[in-house]
């Protein structure tokens, strides 16, 4: 098999790479189709989740963008999916910003009272801390109850209900204020829902809720009011999202939000992501330079997205290639099997056309088109390179026909070896058969030229080091594929961009 071609540099001219391009396109399309048949529904899952949490790796996406961004999702909510995004956004709001949420309902005594009548658990879990009284220095339920009725003791005193046989005065739980262990709480609380109502408007009460700890009780209880508020247009409530919006992290939103989100709408995020970010990432790109993700350049571009399916596999071609290959590997049946692996090669036959006039005739195709079949192509080099080189002499083969220089260390020690093994040759027996024989050199050299040693198995051959990251990193066989196909569409995108 002929070396695939990884650079710019290919042998082809430009007559017929024009003629290749139409056939390249066609075989991208044919191989999307055969590739779709074989993940099936759960495999599109799985790469639908892997766009979800590369999106949240991006950096520097200016809050302004993100909260506009955020917004125009859940407004208006016109389905049930809708309605299912727009509750996970208020519940994570409530969890990460209850003060913020908790501002809105303020002095709402009505929603408050409703949140405690004929629920025992929440006005045991909110008002019966009375042993951390003294400790506490949040003003929360227990102490919220003690000072209103310290402060209306005599007028509504009588309201409290005490487990022993007689009351506490006033004076003795001034005190004492331990004694408030005796107090029956729950009665007492469903008193003051009965009888007493200023307490629920009270500044006392309103004081413990200031910092929303309440919503924890129970959020559902929350959201739904909130939610309520959003269909009834409520300004309040969007100036609230919007304020949580800004204060978020973008990686979080997208960890908590794009997994309730349907295709549309994560179609939506990816397009208003690329116009959005188009300025600051095209500077990201100049500051990063080859270091830029892929994902970074291809929003840099500013182009429409045409379809979720196109985002999702050319981020699983790039950035999953191994996953990828695993979930095809798992759903490939035995029809799709050998059309898959011929469109394979068929592909990768068209990498030793030049890439440059390909581009040039395409330009008028969506730059996500063309990012999608320069993607797959790199893939098609992993998936090959993966399976068929194999043994030593085809890997240098490969690394030579494109110019990229590399060491081996077990190379190295078997030129090495042999070197050792002719001077030894030359020397008399009687120095041959001195101790000096058993050093660890002599050893490594005879162990190197031993015939049951296989050469040709490229993981046996020992860590690789390449002049692509100026031979800092060894890389093992199993990881050369994905430096390599990293590195051929690294270089395509470049000029395309």
């Amino acid at each position: 098999m002929e070396p695939i071609c990884l650079h710019l540099n290919c042998i082809s001219g430009s007559d017929g790479a024009n003629d290749g391009g139409a056939k390249k396109e066609e075989v991208a399309s044919r191989l999307e189709s055969v590739l779709w048949g074989i993940l099936g529904s759960e495999g599109r899952s799985e790469v639908r989740m892997c766009l979800c949490k590369d999106l949240g790796t991006l950096r520097d996406v200016p809050r302004e963008l993100q909260a506009s961004i955020f917004l125009s999702l859940i407004w208006p909510a016109q389905s049930t999916a809708d309605e299912l995004l727009c509750r996970q956004v208020l519940q994570v709001a409530c969890e990460r910003q209850p003060r913020l949420v908790m501002h809105l309902f303020d002095r709402d005594s009505k929603l408050i009272r409703n949140f405690f009548s004929g629920h025992p658990k929440r006005i045991l879990d909110w008002f019966e801390n009375f042993q951390f009284l003294e400790k506490k220095k949040k003003e929360l339920g227990a102490q919220a109850l003690a000072q209103f009725a310290f402060v209306h003791r005599e007028k509504f005193w009588k309201e409290l209900e005490w487990k022993g046989s007689h009351g506490q005065a006033p004076a003795t739980l001034a005190s004492k204020p331990h004694y408030f262990l005796d107090l029956d709480v729950l009665k007492t609380v469903e008193n003051f829902l009965d009888g007493v109502p200023e307490f629920w408007s009270s500044d006392e009460l309103w004081g413990s809720l200031r910092e929303g700890d309440i919503l924890a009780l129970d959020v559902d209880f929350f959201v739904r009011r909130l939610f309520q508020r959003m269909q009834n247009r409520s300004s309040s409530v969007w100036k609230m999202l919007e304020q949580f919006f800004l204060g978020e992290d973008f990686s979080l939103l997208c960890q908590r939000l794009l997994s309730f989100m349907d295709d549309q709408k994560l179609l939506q995020l990816v397009n208003k992501l690329s116009e959005g970010l188009m300025q600051s990432s095209a500077q990201m790109v100049r500051k990063t330079g080859k270091n830029g993700s892929w994902l970074v350049k291809a929003l840099a571009v500013g182009a429409e997205c045409p379809s979720l399916e196109c985002a999702m596999l050319c981020n699983a071609f790039v950035a999953h290639p191994r996953q990828l290959l695993r979930v095809v590997q798992d759903g490939e049946i035995a029809e799709d099997s050998d059309s898959f692996k011929s469109l394979l090669m068929e592909m990768t036959s068209y990498a030793r056309l030049r890439h440059q006039p390909f581009w040039r005739g395409h330009l008028h195709w969506n730059k996500w088109e063309l990012i999608k079949v320069l993607a797959l192509e790199s893939w098609a080099i992993y998936v090959l390179v993966s399976k068929d080189y194999m043994s030593i002499t085809m890997l240098e083969d490969l690394l030579s026909a494109n110019s990229i220089q590399f060491e081996n260390s077990l190379l190295k020690r078997r030129q090495r070896g042999k070197k050792v093994h002719k001077g030894r040759k030359k020397r008399k027996k009687k120095r041959r058969k001195s101790p000096d024989l058993s050093s660890d050199e002599g050893q490594i050299s005879d162990q190197i030229l031993d015939d049951s040693v296989d050469y040709s198995c490229v993981s046996s051959s020992g860590p690789w080091y390449l002049s692509l990251d100026n031979y800092k990193m060894g890389l093992e066989q199993d990881e050369l594929p994905e430096q390599l196909s990293a590195f051929a569409f690294a270089e395509w995108l470049n000029h395309v961009m």
